[in-house]
């Protein structure tokens, strides 16, 4: 686990939508990390070198090739 993450839970995109009908896309799959306060940049160094040298648990079923993985960081306001 990288340093600073509390927790991370996966999902994925689900066809029951409001009102629209959901297409096969390159970005189905979402992972949300819960981050120790303060530590944000940290975290967003850690999981990026992870990423880099193979070190952060993925799943196979992202298509690394076409949609590589984006990190997009929100904070509770």
């Amino acid at each position: 686990m990288v340093p600073g993450v509390i927790s991370g839970q996966r999902f994925v995109l689900s066809p029951t939508q409001l009102g629209v009908e959901v297409a096969e896309g390159p970005r189905r799959r979402l992972t949300i990390y819960e981050v120790e306060a303060g530590r944000v940049m940290e975290v967003v160094s850690g999981l990026g070198a992870a990423l880099r040298d193979g070190t952060l648990d993925q799943t196979e079923l992202i298509d690394r090739t076409s949609a590589p993985p984006e990190v997009v960081v929100y904070e509770a306001g």
